[in-house]
């Protein structure tokens, strides 16, 4: 059971994020783009070159690998979250920095169905990528490090365990390895410092303390760093200067080598399934995933489902109610097994066995939203209510808004239990969704209790929470956008629900370098609050997330061009799709 937990958990992680091109995110010059070339494939990836580079002496070199988060073919977003601390910092870092993004449907580590897997192409590429720029820089082999958050930790590991004699050192943060009793005696000569929060609700912290006491139990020079109280984030471990110091001080011995060896099966992440060809019917609770592709578990194992080719169309348009929440319950499949990266059901027959008629009239969505003085347009202009109405199958929505001016999440707690306070309405159970929305100028300190409270407190009366970061105000911009963006990631993967990420929909609407103009179309005069226009990008942000449904072509208040609303709704659906999921 515990090396079931330790895969679940890895493949959570590291799963694919289908259908995620982003598109391009402000640039960030102190990083060069470049892309590693293998006949027709390639590997997006930007490279930090210290502004001091001197050909005459050897430099390190830093592999960055991010979260799944960031998988794409932008070649900007796997820059979050480390653009200001040392990786991104062209003046002070003495080493060059080489950032990959991986591709939406693909990993760092590979897990095995039923055999050891082989290296994906991601991390296969990687390593050809260093190869190239050894010819291009005089770079010290003997100080090659490799680091990563989440995804990117589990990629740490995985490239630790194929390339045992490559690495200098090593920062895994947030992303532990999975259930590898070999891995330990494998890597065991490599200096590692591990970090993790103890509250991580995306990667419990269980295995990072297994894989530390395995490297302690063989004399690995290991260091471990766990949060108390910390969330899934990597910007404290990367804002940590002693860090840096250890890092830089990690040179190996002897020549590295870049040999792969053959991992032994018991260092191997192998996922039992069942075999090719299965045909069978299987009943169980199909789940909803942030990938739009239903699940299914099996003895222990998730598989994925999708139709038959000769599958009957109310085949794949039940699915689709079941990747999109609009259906629930316990289902009876009929399919074949199919092994391919991942395990899937090939679905010929499904069938709710519950007591819910599906040809019933959809009930309205209930949402509360708890906000402030950037919430009223959405509720009194009925902006939800209208992309709902507007857009064909879909569920409708009731919004309630409990909207306070100049209200953070703590006063709303502090307001009591009344009923009219967002407590008391909570408390009514009444609710699908709760939209958490707290002040521009929150801080971690102040955020982080009262979203917790507020999201305990929805789950004890059937609601789910969702957390809406809304932009700053313009003078704040870009910094103030992105403490919010980055505090709502945080949080949003500690608590495991969904994220309307505005403030980065605004970024991403302004664009590379935005003009005055454009920039104040989303703000009132006051340039404090949202306009018409922002407060539309708001509403088509929480409609995505609300239903997993595209707002493109849905209805647009008067007063917004056709074009201009085209635009909002698009940068609202791509901002959707390259924000973190609950997993």
């Amino acid at each position: 059971m515990h090396r079931f937990l330790s895969l679940l958990v890895v493949g959570f992680i590291c799963q694919a994020s289908f259908a995620q091109e982003q598109r391009p995110a402000p640039s960030h010059p102190q990083f060069e783009t470049r892309a590693h070339r293998d006949g027709d494939k390639s590997l997006p990836y930007r490279l930090l070159v210290p502004r001091g580079y001197d050909a005459a002496k050897s430099w390190p070199l830093i592999i960055w690998l991010h979260g799944s988060g960031e998988k794409g073919s932008n070649n900007s977003a796997q820059l979050s979250g480390i653009t200001s601390t040392f990786l991104g910092n062209k003046e002070k870092c003495p080493a060059l920095v080489m950032v990959p993004q991986c591709p939406s449907d693909s990993s760092w580590l590979g897990i095995g169905l039923n055999e050891p897997p082989k290296i994906t192409e991601p991390s296969r590429m990687i390593i050809a990528t260093i190869a190239e720029l050894r010819k291009e820089f005089n770079l010290d082999d003997r100080r090659i490090y490799i680091g990563g958050f989440s995804m990117g930790g589990c990629g740490s590991w995985e490239l630790l365990s194929r390339y045992p004699n490559l690495f200098a050192a090593a920062f895994p943060i947030a992303g532990p390895p999975g259930d590898r009793p070999g891995l330990a005696p494998l890597i065991k000569d490599v200096p590692i410092w591990v970090f993790h929060g103890d509250k991580d609700n995306v990667a419990p912290v269980d295995s990072s303390r297994t894989i530390v006491a395995a490297l302690k139990a063989v004399d690995s020079p290991v260091k471990y760093t766990e949060y108390k109280n910390g969330g899934h984030e990597a910007s404290t471990t990367l804002a940590d200067p002693a860090l840096q110091e250890w890092l830089f001080a990690q040179k190996r011995s002897a020549p590295p080598s870049f040999t792969p060896i053959t991992v032994p099966v018991n260092a191997s992440l192998i996922t039992k399934t069942l075999p090719q060809g299965t045909h069978d019917t299987w009943t169980g609770k199909v789940e909803r995933t942030g990938h739009n592709v239903p699940r299914l578990v099996i003895d222990g194992v998730r598989y994925g489902l999708k139709p038959a080719p000769q599958a009957p169309a109310a085949v794949a348009e039940l699915l689709g109610r079941i990747s999109k929440g609009e259906a629930k319950g316990d289902h009876s499949v009929t399919g074949t097994i199919q092994l391919e990266e991942r395990p899937w059901v090939v679905v010929e027959k499904i069938a709710a066995v519950s007591e819910t008629d599906a040809k019933d009239e959809p009930k309205p969505l209930k949402v509360l939203l708890v906000g402030n003085s950037q919430c009223p347009t959405i509720v009194s202009n009925q902006l939800l209510e209208k992309l709902a109405a507007s857009d064909k199958g879909a569920r409708p929505i009731k919004l309630i808004g409990c909207v306070k001016g100049g209200a953070s999440l703590r006063s709303h707690w502090d307001a009591g239990t009344g009923p009219e306070t967002a407590r008391g309405m909570i408390a009514s159970g009444s609710y699908d969704f709760v939209v958490l929305q707290d002040i521009y100028f929150v801080e971690e300190a102040a955020f982080q209790p009262f979203a917790r409270n507020f999201h305990k407190l929805i789950k004890e009366h059937g609601g789910q929470t969702v957390l809406f970061g809304t932009a700053s105000i313009l003078s704040d911009y870009p910094k103030g956008f992105e403490r919010l963006h980055r505090l709502h990631v945080a949080m949003g993967q500690e608590l495991n629900v969904p994220i309307v990420d505005a403030s980065q929909a605004y970024v991403r609407y302004f664009g590379d370098k935005p003009s005055a103009e454009r920039m104040e179309s989303l703000f009132a005069k006051d340039r404090n609050h949202p306009g018409l226009q922002g407060s539309y990008l708001y509403s088509c942000g929480i409609y995505s997330v609300l239903t997993g449904r595209s707002p493109v072509g849905l209805a647009a208040p008067e007063g917004i061009p056709a074009d201009v609303a085209q635009a909002l709704q698009e940068t609202a659906w791509a901002q959707y799709q390259a924000t973190p999921k609950p997993k």
